[in-house]
């Protein structure tokens, strides 16, 4: 950037902190947990699930139905299926070698697992590592696209008011359900006695001791509140139950099972060639900075630890922190996590200069959408041309050097309606557009984990009510991890 340029960006931020970011003095629905409901405001609709069910019923209690929940609605069909025609040709494009050439350099993952018998997969593991009875970061951080074994997986359960039945679908088929445990992993639920375990999913007994929701304790007719959130027409209620802190949590379960199922769906590849500055130092054992800026997902709603309450996962940026701590031991690793709740990359370019630049960050890992997308209504273009400017004044105020990570934010719940804007599954394509290769010694790289992609992914086998921590926008402690598990695996070769 020359000076005339940096001219332009600096009086773009003057003109903004004039104006009022759009999001950040709104007040949420929630009026008990005021430090994390701050953050309702990072919500989006998807307007193409609207049509995809007659009734709640359909869409929380099926994991068919709540396929359709990543897909993009018609409006950004267009951009997202650009990314995944883009995602699929990757692993052949290789990655650009010169470090002006932007777009698309990452790689997709394809590497598959070779599908095992259960008798080899338990010769492969310890007894030790098929229980996961507190938190632990190896397990927490191990991907769920690697291996045969899934620990704590989350499950929420709604009695079908058409069945009377109470079921939720894991990620896998299991070959074999090693524990079942509430939320705190102090309790241990019984197959047999209180749920029964056919065809990828947990079924609830008569006499269980696990908490099901009623219908009525998510689904309204009336009494619109700041704890009951409007719903897409044509769903049959009008209202649903929106809560920040602990509570889904606390009625969530954690299964820890066995599978032999590969994962063929998108994953992660290691991008350290593209980040050339900031992985030499770690590998040189050097002083690494990493700011981790954004949201209220990016400050770390609603990882357990963030409330005091068990297991007590400490957020996601710390989980990198930590992992990435132990794959380059020689580096001395500081992290600064300025992230705040409900603000957007407006906000972000107002602030980056006092709280990332004056950092001086080797690593900038940004996560800004959720409240761009919906409270903020900025389109694509809008939205790119801030994350653009906020990476361009770093580099101007500190170093060309920096290297950056965009994470392409996670998705809202599909049947909530939230406005007239919903465009967060249109910025992973536009992020995708940032990318550039860095040089060693020269301009740092840009690379994009996609969280979007992943959340889609995982939709297609789960549900969002079996991941969400505020029935919203924010991820449980599940979700919590696959973003942990995402980005260490562009910054970790091999990453198990």
């Amino acid at each position: 950037m020359n000076k005339k340029q940096l001219i332009a960006c600096l009086m773009t931020v003057f003109m903004l902190n004039a104006v009022c970011s759009g999001c950040s003095d709104n007040k949420t629905p929630s009026q008990n947990h005021s430090s994390a409901t701050d953050s309702l405001e990072e919500s989006s609709n998807m307007e193409s699930t609207a049509e995809l069910s007659s009734s709640p019923a359909d869409m929380i209690t099926s994991s068919e139905s709540t396929l359709s929940a990543g897909e993009p609605s018609k409006r950004t069909s267009s951009a997202a299926s650009k990314v995944s025609s883009k995602a699929n040709a990757l692993s052949s494009q290789g990655t650009s070698s010169s470090s002006q050439k932007t777009g698309y350099i990452s790689k997709a993952n394809t590497k598959v697992e070779p599908t095992r018998t259960l008798t080899q997969i338990k010769s492969m593991l310890s007894s030790d590592a098929m229980k996961c009875d507190s938190y632990d970061l190896k397990k927490y951080t191990t991907p769920y696209w690697n291996g045969n074994i899934v620990y704590n997986e989350s499950l929420n359960f709604i009695k079908d008011p058409k069945t009377g039945e109470s079921s939720a679908p894991l990620l896998y088929n299991a070959a074999e359900i090693l524990s079942v445990k509430n939320s705190k992993l102090n309790i241990t639920y019984e197959e047999g006695i209180d749920y029964t375990y056919a065809n990828g999913k947990i079924t609830l007994t008569k006499n269980s001791r696990i908490h099901t929701f009623q219908y009525g304790d998510i689904y309204f007719n009336s009494g619109h509140d700041n704890n009951r959130w409007a719903l897409k027409s044509g769903l049959g209620y009008k209202y649903t139950l929106f809560y920040e802190g602990t509570y889904f949590h606390e009625n969530q379960i954690a299964v820890t099972y066995l599978h032999s199922e590969p994962w063929t769906g998108f994953k992660p590849d290691y991008e350290g060639d593209n980040l050339p500055n900031v992985i030499n130092k770690l590998k040189k054992g050097e002083n690494v900075k990493i700011v981790y800026y954004g949201d209220s997902i990016t400050k770390g709603g609603n990882a357990s630890g963030m409330f005091g309450v068990a297991p007590n996962m400490p957020i996601w940026a710390e989980m990198v922190t930590q992992r990435l701590k132990q794959a380059y031991p020689k580096a001395n690793i500081t992290m600064y996590n300025p992230a705040e709740n409900a603000t957007d990359s407006t906000q972000g370019l107002k602030d980056c200069k006092v709280k990332v630049a004056n950092q001086k960050p080797d690593l900038v890992i940004m996560g800004y959408g959720m409240n761009d997308g919906t409270n903020s209504k900025l389109t694509p273009a809008a939205y790119q041309s801030n994350i653009k400017m906020i990476r361009e004044m770093v580099r101007a105020l500190y170093s060309k050097q920096t290297d950056f990570i965009l994470i392409a934010t996670t998705l809202p719940n599909p049947e909530i309606k939230l406005g007239d804007a919903s465009y967060q599954a249109e910025y992973e394509s536009v992020l995708y557009e940032l990318e550039q290769k860095g040089t060693l010694g020269g301009e740092g790289g840009t690379i994009v984990a996609n969280m979007t992609k992943t959340h889609q992914e995982l939709l297609k086998k789960k549900r969002f009510f079996d991941m969400t921590a505020n029935n919203v926008n924010h991820p449980n402690d599940f979700l919590v991890r696959a973003q942990a598990q995402n980005v260490l695996s562009l910054l970790i070769e091999n990453y198990q």
